[in-house]
C-alpha cells in the first residue's frame, strides 16, 4: 500500500499552546491514531474477503466440472441407449435413469446459482 502523502501530525502539541489546546490536540492525535488502526483493520478484512471470494469462485468452477461433466456423459449415453432400447423394460429403466440424472443436473445448477449469490 502506498504511503499516505498528507502531512502527519506529531504527538506533541505546538510549543506554547495553552493547556486546553494541548489537551484537545492530544485527544485529536489519539483519535487519528485509532482511526488509522480501524482503517488498517478494515483493509485487512477487505483483502481477506476478496481472497475468500476468489477461493469460492475457484471451488465453484471445479465443482461444476467435477459434477456436470460425468453427468453430461451419463445423460448422453442414456439417451443413446434409450434410442436403441429393445423392449419396454429397458426403455423404462433407461427413462428412470435419465429422469434421475436430469433431476440431479437441475439440483446442481440450483446449488451453483445459490452459491454464486454475492453476500
Amino acid at each position: 500500500m502506498p504511503a499516505d502523502p498528507r502531512p502527519q501530525p506529531t504527538a506533541a502539541p505546538p510549543a506554547g499552546a495553552p493547556d486546553d489546546v494541548a489537551a484537545a490536540y492530544r485527544q485529536l492525535y489519539a483519535f487519528v491514531e485509532d482511526l488509522r488502526q480501524v482503517v488498517a483493520q478494515r483493509d485487512e478484512a477487505l483483502a481477506a474477503a476478496h481472497a475468500s471470494e476468489r477461493a469460492k469462485a475457484e471451488f465453484l468452477a471445479s465443482l461444476s466440472a467435477e459434477l456436470l461433466n460425468p453427468l453430461t456423459t451419463i445423460l448422453g449415453f442414456g439417451e443413446a441407449m434409450l434410442a436403441d432400447a429393445r423392449d419396454a423394460e429397458q426403455r423404462d429403466h433407461l427413462s428412470r435413469i435419465l429422469k434421475a440424472a436430469t433431476s440431479l443436473e437441475g439440483v446442481i445448477h440450483k446449488l451453483l446459482a445459490v452459491a454464486r449469490v454475492p453476500g
